[in-house]
């Protein structure tokens, strides 16, 4: 390696390429489930793109003012398809990881209302 036509000192160097490591901010999440706003008891869905963002760990938690609300995911390659149902009018807090990582968006607020 050299720069201004001088060798650059220890050069070559050595360099480690994971294309395996997780790469979150090449998720995305898209769906009703996390843009608009909710009716109790009715179901809904969003889904979540891994493609390209390497191996990782995928952790979803969608939360109501009382604690957890149950997911439901399914998983087609790297689209993950979730529904749920909520069961109470308030904010719900979505948040989407990816390596330990949250995706872009991450921290979705959902509006559900009776």
């Amino acid at each position: 390696v050299t720069f201004a036509s001088l060798h650059i000192k220890d050069s070559p160097f050595k360099v480690r390429v994971d294309p395996d490591k997780p790469n979150a901010s090449k998720c995305f999440a898209d769906g009703p489930g996390i843009q608009d706003t909710l009716l109790v008891g009715e179901e809904t869905w969003f889904r979540v793109h891994t493609k390209g963002a390497g191996r990782g760990e995928l952790v979803i938690n969608v939360r109501s003012p009382h604690g957890e609300v149950p997911i439901v995911s399914q998983k087609d390659e790297s689209v993950i398809l979730c529904t749920y149902t909520p069961k109470e009018s308030g904010e719900l807090v979505i948040t989407i990881k990816y390596g330990g990582e949250h995706i872009p968006g991450s921290r979705f607020r959902v509006q559900v209302k009776p």
